[in-house]
């Protein structure tokens, strides 16, 4: 994360009343060493603020798979306590809890700024195990 990240999260958390916060991010690869700024599911929104409950189930499953991880976000507590809301265990444990979570927002927004960095390729990673 770049250093200020978690205060610009939390400060569009605050002020915006948000039950989610996201961010952009950059990828850098471990192989090629490449920094590179990837395209989003979200940029296919006018805004980047997302009607939530969705007015669709295509607008839910668009948020869902724009950014189903939990990295990069900024979750309220008060929603996964109340929810009872908890990682599974495997392998991609965030995107199940992402979605449950999403389910129970009222508010979501994605800042514009980059403030994560999303390493790829690393040699051993558990996402990577079926990269050949």
């Amino acid at each position: 994360m770049v250093s200020d990240a978690l205060e610009k999260l939390y400060q569009a958390a605050q002020k915006e009343n948000l039950d989610i916060v996201t961010c952009r991010h950059y990828e850098y690869d471990d192989k090629t060493h490449a920094v590179t700024i990837p395209s989003s599911a979200f940029d296919l929104y006018d805004t980047d603020f997302l009607s939530v409950p969705p007015n669709s189930m295509a607008d839910l499953a668009a948020f869902a798979f724009a950014s189903p991880f939990g990295w990069g976000k900024l979750f309220r507590r008060n929603i996964i306590d109340k929810y009872q809301l908890r990682f599974p265990e495997g392998a991609v444990e965030d995107v199940p809890f992402s979605v449950f979570y999403l389910v129970a927002c009222k508010k979501v927004r994605k800042l514009p700024d980059l403030l994560v960095y999303y390493r790829t390729g690393r040699v051993g990673s558990i996402s990577g195990k079926n990269e050949r």
